[in-house]
């Protein structure tokens, strides 16, 4: 999945960085972006707070851990559209 939002990112033209799913663990205390649960090892996703679709950076300061089911319900919404769908 890091090497798809990798490449995706280099096709869109957005900033790109390499982006290690451990080191957002560890800065996120564990804790899932949306939901704010724990998020244990084989549940981890990251999530690009401003979608790349939308023109975000795949970078430490545009991600955030999550689950992958929270991530996946998301999709490319923002936050806002986020709590309406909910």
């Amino acid at each position: 999945r890091a090497y798809q939002a990798r490449r995706k990112a280099t096709t869109l033209a957005v900033f790109v960085e390499d982006v290690l799913i451990t080191v957002i663990f560890e800065r996120d205390g564990g804790r899932c972006g949306i939901c704010s649960k724990p998020v244990a090892a084989a549940e981890r996703s990251i999530d690009h707070i401003l979608p790349l679709s939308r023109g975000g950076a795949h970078s430490y300061a545009n991600t955030r851990l999550t689950h992958l089911r929270c991530n996946v319900k998301r999709g490319n919404r923002d936050a806002a559209q986020l709590r309406i769908v909910g």
